[in-house]
């Protein structure tokens, strides 16, 4: 039986550093506007990363203490967390200055 590799602390800086990269690696498909906007999309890979890995880890049945799964869950939690955001805001914006009832009424008509 294999003990733990690393601490939390170190399984989530792991995590953080593998969301950086996957955070980096979607700069290839969408080019930033600026170097803000590149750091903070880095933010948002490594933050949703750090916080995202170890219950994605422990709901799929895997230690959460392992660096190296951390470390690519990381990597794929902080890829696909830019869609997500980016998908999220430009619904906020289209809807922007709508009551909440008509974008309630609007999600429940998409279903």
């Amino acid at each position: 039986m294999t003990e733990p590799v690393i601490s939390t602390a170190a399984a989530k800086a792991a995590a953080g550093i593998g969301g950086l990269f996957g955070g980096l690696a979607i700069l290839t498909f969408l080019k930033p506007k600026n170097l803000r906007d590149a750091a903070i999309r880095g933010g948002v890979s490594t933050g949703s990363a750090i916080i995202g890995a170890s219950p994605v880890a422990k709901y799929l049945g895997f230690d959460p203490h392992d660096w190296e799964f951390a470390l690519t869950l990381g990597a794929a939690i902080g890829f696909s967390s830019w869609f997500v955001l980016s998908a999220v805001g430009n619904y906020f914006k289209k809807h922007e200055g709508e009551d909440i009832l008509q974008v309630v009424k609007s999600v429940k008509e998409a279903k």
